[in-house]
């Protein structure tokens, strides 16, 4: 069993926008003319940004979609990107460190069409045999490299948060002491009337797919919410969650994912893509001398899931949580 950890996601994040609906001054600068900060220095103000660039798009499309291409290298940036390739045209797959010890895999590209990350491809190859497996002919950088060791060492050092045994001292192979919580948590922030623009493929005819097709079917919190408008967003304490999402019509969406609290990544998703993620806590290695069933255990840390920006826009999501899995590593597996 290979000593990894992996924050897995694909391409997607949203942010909430407030319009000023009267004000007793001057009328406020057109957004056509608001200058925009692409260059934040943190996820506050690129998420300030954002919501600028989605305010741009219902009023002027080229602009926002130049201002979004000279921000990505920012966004990439603060999610810690540490590579990127495209195996296939149009298909791109995304290494990222998060925080050392951790790493993040996404894939980005239209909805339809091979798929080239599944879970069981992801979780049993390491990130670099995954770079290599994708690219067959070109050597993984050194970034990737480095910080594949930081992974192996966070493995090897990091210590049972949730469970009653440290690491090497559990004499027993039944399952570690499962923490319940509570349960998890989804809402939805109602869209708004009025802005038109052409759907693409996936289409709002898709839905009745979408609920037989791609939303989860297990987990111990899950949702399925075919043809939704606005935003929306779930959390719950658990070790692993998993998230998907479709736009068919409207402007680019965001996904935002926090991890005990702390935001892990916020990207765009555009109306024909199709994004997922997989986000794993923490884990630690629970070592049964006596039977020789060592087996990766996952501590349990707060998950949130958050569309913002979603505003006039349509799409399919799905999401799930998982958390009584015990040592068993059924954590791993896309419910």
């Amino acid at each position: 069993m290979k000593l990894k950890q992996v924050a897995k996601w694909l391409c997607v994040s949203c942010l909430p926008l407030t319009l000023n609906a009267c004000s007793q001054g001057p009328d406020p600068e057109p957004a056509t003319h608001v200058e925009l900060n692409l260059s934040p220095k943190n996820y506050a103000e690129a998420e300030a940004t954002l919501a600028q660039i989605d305010t741009l798009q219902k009023v002027d499309a080229a602009r926002a979609h130049t201002a979004l291409l000279k921000l990505q290298p920012k966004l990439d940036e603060l999610n810690h990107l540490v590579a990127r390739i495209e195996p296939e045209p149009g298909r791109f797959v995304s290494f990222y460190e998060p925080q050392p010890g951790m790493i993040g895999i996404s894939e980005t590209g239209p909805a339809q069409g091979r798929h080239l990350l599944d879970s069981a491809k992801v979780n049993q190859l390491s990130a670099v045999e995954l770079f290599q497996n994708l690219m067959p002919s070109s050597a993984p950088p050194e970034a990737l490299v480095q910080a594949q060791a930081r992974e192996v060492t966070a493995h090897l050092t990091e210590l049972p948060k949730d469970n009653d045994s440290p690491i090497g001292q559990n004499m027993s192979c039944t399952p570690s002491k499962d923490l319940s919580l509570g349960k998890g948590t989804v809402g939805n922030v109602p869209g708004a009337e009025g802005v038109a623009s052409s759907a693409q493929e996936l289409t709002g005819s898709d839905g009745p797919w979408w609920a037989a097709n791609a939303c989860y079917k297990s987990g111990d919190f899950r949702g399925c919410y075919p043809n939704w408008g606005g935003g929306g967003y779930a959390y719950a304490s658990a070790k692993t969650s998993f998230f998907q999402i479709a736009p068919y019509s409207g402007d680019t969406v965001y996904v935002r994912f926090q991890y005990e609290g702390s935001t892990r990544f916020t990207d765009p998703v555009f109306p024909g893509q199709w994004g997922g993620w997989w986000w794993h806590s923490d884990s630690f290695w629970d070592c049964c001398f006596i039977c020789a069933c060592g087996v990766r255990d996952y501590n349990r840390r707060q998950h949130r899931w958050d569309i913002l920006n979603a505003s006039g826009d349509a799409f399919h999501w799905t999401f799930a949580f998982k958390w009584s899995c015990g040592s068993t590593g059924s954590c791993d597996q896309s419910p």
